[in-house]
């Protein structure tokens, strides 16, 4: 997968879960198979929780996980 597509998939999702993810600066990663893309959001001091994190499988292209930030 190309790294545009995995952020437009997490966003779906995500959108899909009731994030607004206009809201939130994207950072990508890669390990093992695994696209993680962190939402951080944008607000000049965020707090705790103001960020989550999709994971997408690269094989399958599928999401494998949301976690909220604590």
């Amino acid at each position: 997968m190309k790294r545009k597509d995995v952020i437009e998939l997490a966003s779906h999702y995500a959108r899909q879960k009731g994030y607004e993810t206009e809201k939130y600066d994207v950072s990508v990663e890669y390990r093992e198979n695994v696209w993680q893309v962190n939402f951080y959001n944008k607000e000049e001091k965020p707090g705790p929780g103001d960020f989550f994190t999709v994971g997408i499988n690269d094989t399958s292209k599928t999401v494998e996980y949301l976690f909220r930030g604590k």
